[in-house]
């Protein structure tokens, strides 16, 4: 898979792919590592600087982002959201080539859920205009069929929850085999990570399909009863969600969460914070997506890796190992 579509996936499995901290000096080929993550963007390519760099906008941030915005905020009432423009959507759709068809299509319909205007049956159409509808439903049955036995277990649970989900939205889900169903309700069982698991049983009971979170349940309570370091907060969430409990110390920890960089981690957090809310519930803090009057979402200034300062990036570190290799020689 490309880059973009492994980042999409770290997220929905709660691992981080975000640089942070600064950037400092050391001994010469010491922290490396650590550097090059500060300026590691969202779409895994390296940044230049951590400077802000631009702000187009993308399908993975518009599609968490209009989620995010869609939830309630307590007794805070937030601004409308800007309608969705379909034309604006397509043009996305053709531009953000980073991923392919089916994870662009997913992003497309989760965009046009839980919103105003266009609705996730005009998935199709949007598609249709960009000029990858056929490939995005051929790419979501063969992969939900067949899937690629390269990818781990947890990777394919979690192509297979968004691919049904997008099948569904689309209109095609009854064209996947049963039998590949009750496998996908098997493995999701069987999964430990709450994330996948929550979204693959919100895929599967839209296609009629019961799934259980068997072993991502076990010993919920007590992780959910914990200090925040001893879960990564979207799979807090995520586990809240499954639980449907949300104790003070998970409360504390998601409510710090809604300022994550990353959309899909706020989204998460703030519909975790509605399990158990009422009208005197505390509002929730502000958006941090700022959503255009096109209805799309911009990436962070702190995602924009480029492939120049990858190269760049590469090139330095390859001449660092050759002077290195002649010093010892």
């Amino acid at each position: 898979m490309v880059a973009a579509v492994a980042v999409a996936i770290a997220a929905a499995l709660g691992v981080s792919l975000y640089g942070g901290g600064a950037v400092g000096l050391g001994p010469p080929g010491g922290g490396l590592a650590e550097q090059l993550d500060a300026l590691r963007g969202a779409n895994d390519l390296v940044r230049a600087s951590r400077a802000d760099v631009g702000r187009e906008p993308a399908l993975y941030p518009t599609a968490y982002g209009r989620l995010e915005a869609a939830l309630p905020m307590g007794r805070r009432t937030g601004k409308p959201v800007p309608a969705i423009r379909p034309v604006a959507l397509a043009n996305l759709v053709r531009t953000d080539i980073l991923d392919t068809p089916a994870w662009r299509a997913h992003y497309v319909c989760l965009s046009l859920s839980g919103s105003k205007g266009p609705k996730p049956a005009d998935a199709a159409t949007v598609l249709e205009r960009a000029g990858v509808r056929e490939q995005a439903e051929s790419e979501a049955l063969a992969y939900l069929r067949a899937p690629d036995r390269g990818d781990d277990v947890l990777t394919s649970l979690a192509t297979r929850a968004a691919f049904l989900s997008t099948l569904t939205c689309l209109g095609r889900a009854g064209e996947v085999p049963r039998a590949n169903l009750d496998r996908l309700a098997a493995d999701t069982a069987r999964a430990d990570q709450p994330v996948p698991v929550l979204y693959a049983g919100e895929a599967l009971r839209a296609a009629g399909v019961r799934a259980r979170a068997t072993r991502a349940l076990r010993g919920a309570d007590v992780l959910l009863e914990g200090d925040c370091g001893r879960l990564d907060p979207i799979q807090r969430a995520a586990l809240a969600l499954l639980r449907q409990r949300l104790p003070q110390p998970t409360r504390d920890c998601l409510r710090a969460a809604l300022h994550d960089s990353d959309a899909q981690t706020r989204w998460l957090a703030r519909r975790a914070l509605t399990v158990g809310a009422s009208d005197s519930s505390p509002a929730l803090p502000a958006l941090v997506s700022r959503i255009r009057s096109d209805g799309l979402v911009a990436k962070s200034p702190a995602q924009l890796g480029t492939l120049t300062a990858t190269y760049n990036a590469a090139r330095a570190l390859t001449a660092g190992a050759s002077r290195s290799r002649r010093r010892d020689g």
